[in-house]
């Protein structure tokens, strides 16, 4: 009989010793570590294992938000990095990153932490967790041009030195003869190298080249030797039927 309430007196002591251990335990919920998410202003949750901590004014949280360096881990740069954001007296288990915040930049990631103050005093600390904000795709009806017979007033935009776009035929072109005018309606380039075809003077050879990304959809790169400025593209199917299209390099 001793030997029974000897165990289970050790047993309570360390389900009490669980529980308080529990109790001061801060563990984070979303963004989900390592997450990719799509807002700039994500929703940050936690809990306090055990039950609701209660708060008041000697009794908080303290959050913290990094951007992390590439191939930096988020429980380096809490230590290191100086903070994006660090917010005190923070109530509660969750919080929106504030919008009057420095903006989180897509193609970046950050780490956060939270610390629970109490007294002045760090006593908990949950573990330093990861996101990551994605850089924008552009769908392919955006980032592929549609060339038509006649000029549309719409000017696009060359995306990184190159200039897509798509053919309105309903079959497959080939044999493009490509021109390219400036504003002043000089040609910048008369031919243009296709699916490694190149019909140009030798000198010309690293100035332009465009290649079949698809049915119908095709690719320019446009070198790096285009001034920033308006440009008009000037396009000869085998048919001979001319395609026009206005782009700016910025």
């Amino acid at each position: 009989m001793k030997k029974v309430l000897k165990n289970s007196l050790l047993i309570s002591s360390l389900l009490i010793g669980l529980s308080g251990y529990c109790q001061n335990t801060i563990l984070l919920l979303m963004p989900y570590d390592t997450d990719t998410i799509e807002t700039k202003n994500p929703l940050l949750t936690w809990s306090y294992l055990g039950g609701i901590p209660y708060t008041n004014s000697r009794e908080y949280y303290s959050l913290v938000i990094v951007e992390l360096e590439e191939n930096q881990s988020a429980a380096s740069g809490v230590i290191i990095n100086p903070p994006l954001v660090k917010i005190d007296q923070v109530q509660g288990t969750q919080l929106f990153y504030p919008f009057d915040a420095p903006e989180l930049e897509e193609g970046k990631h950050y780490g956060w932490q939270l610390q629970k103050i109490e007294n002045q005093v760090k006593t908990y600390q949950s573990e330093a967790w990861e996101f990551y904000i994605p850089l924008p795709e552009l769908p392919v009806y955006q980032k592929y041009a549609m060339l038509k017979k006649s000029f549309d007033g719409v000017l696009y935009s060359a995306i990184d030195g190159k200039l897509f776009f798509t053919m309105e035929e309903s079959y497959e072109p080939s044999n493009l003869t490509i021109q390219i005018y400036n504003e002043a309606h000089q040609l910048v380039q008369k031919n243009i190298v296709q699916d490694g075809h190149d019909e140009r003077d030798e000198a010309q050879e690293e100035e332009f080249s465009i290649k079949k990304t698809g049915t119908n959809f095709f690719q320019v790169d446009l070198g790096t030797n285009m001034s920033a400025g308006v440009y008009e593209l000037n396009i000869l199917d085998s048919k001979k039927q001319k395609y026009l299209l206005k782009f700016i390099i910025e």
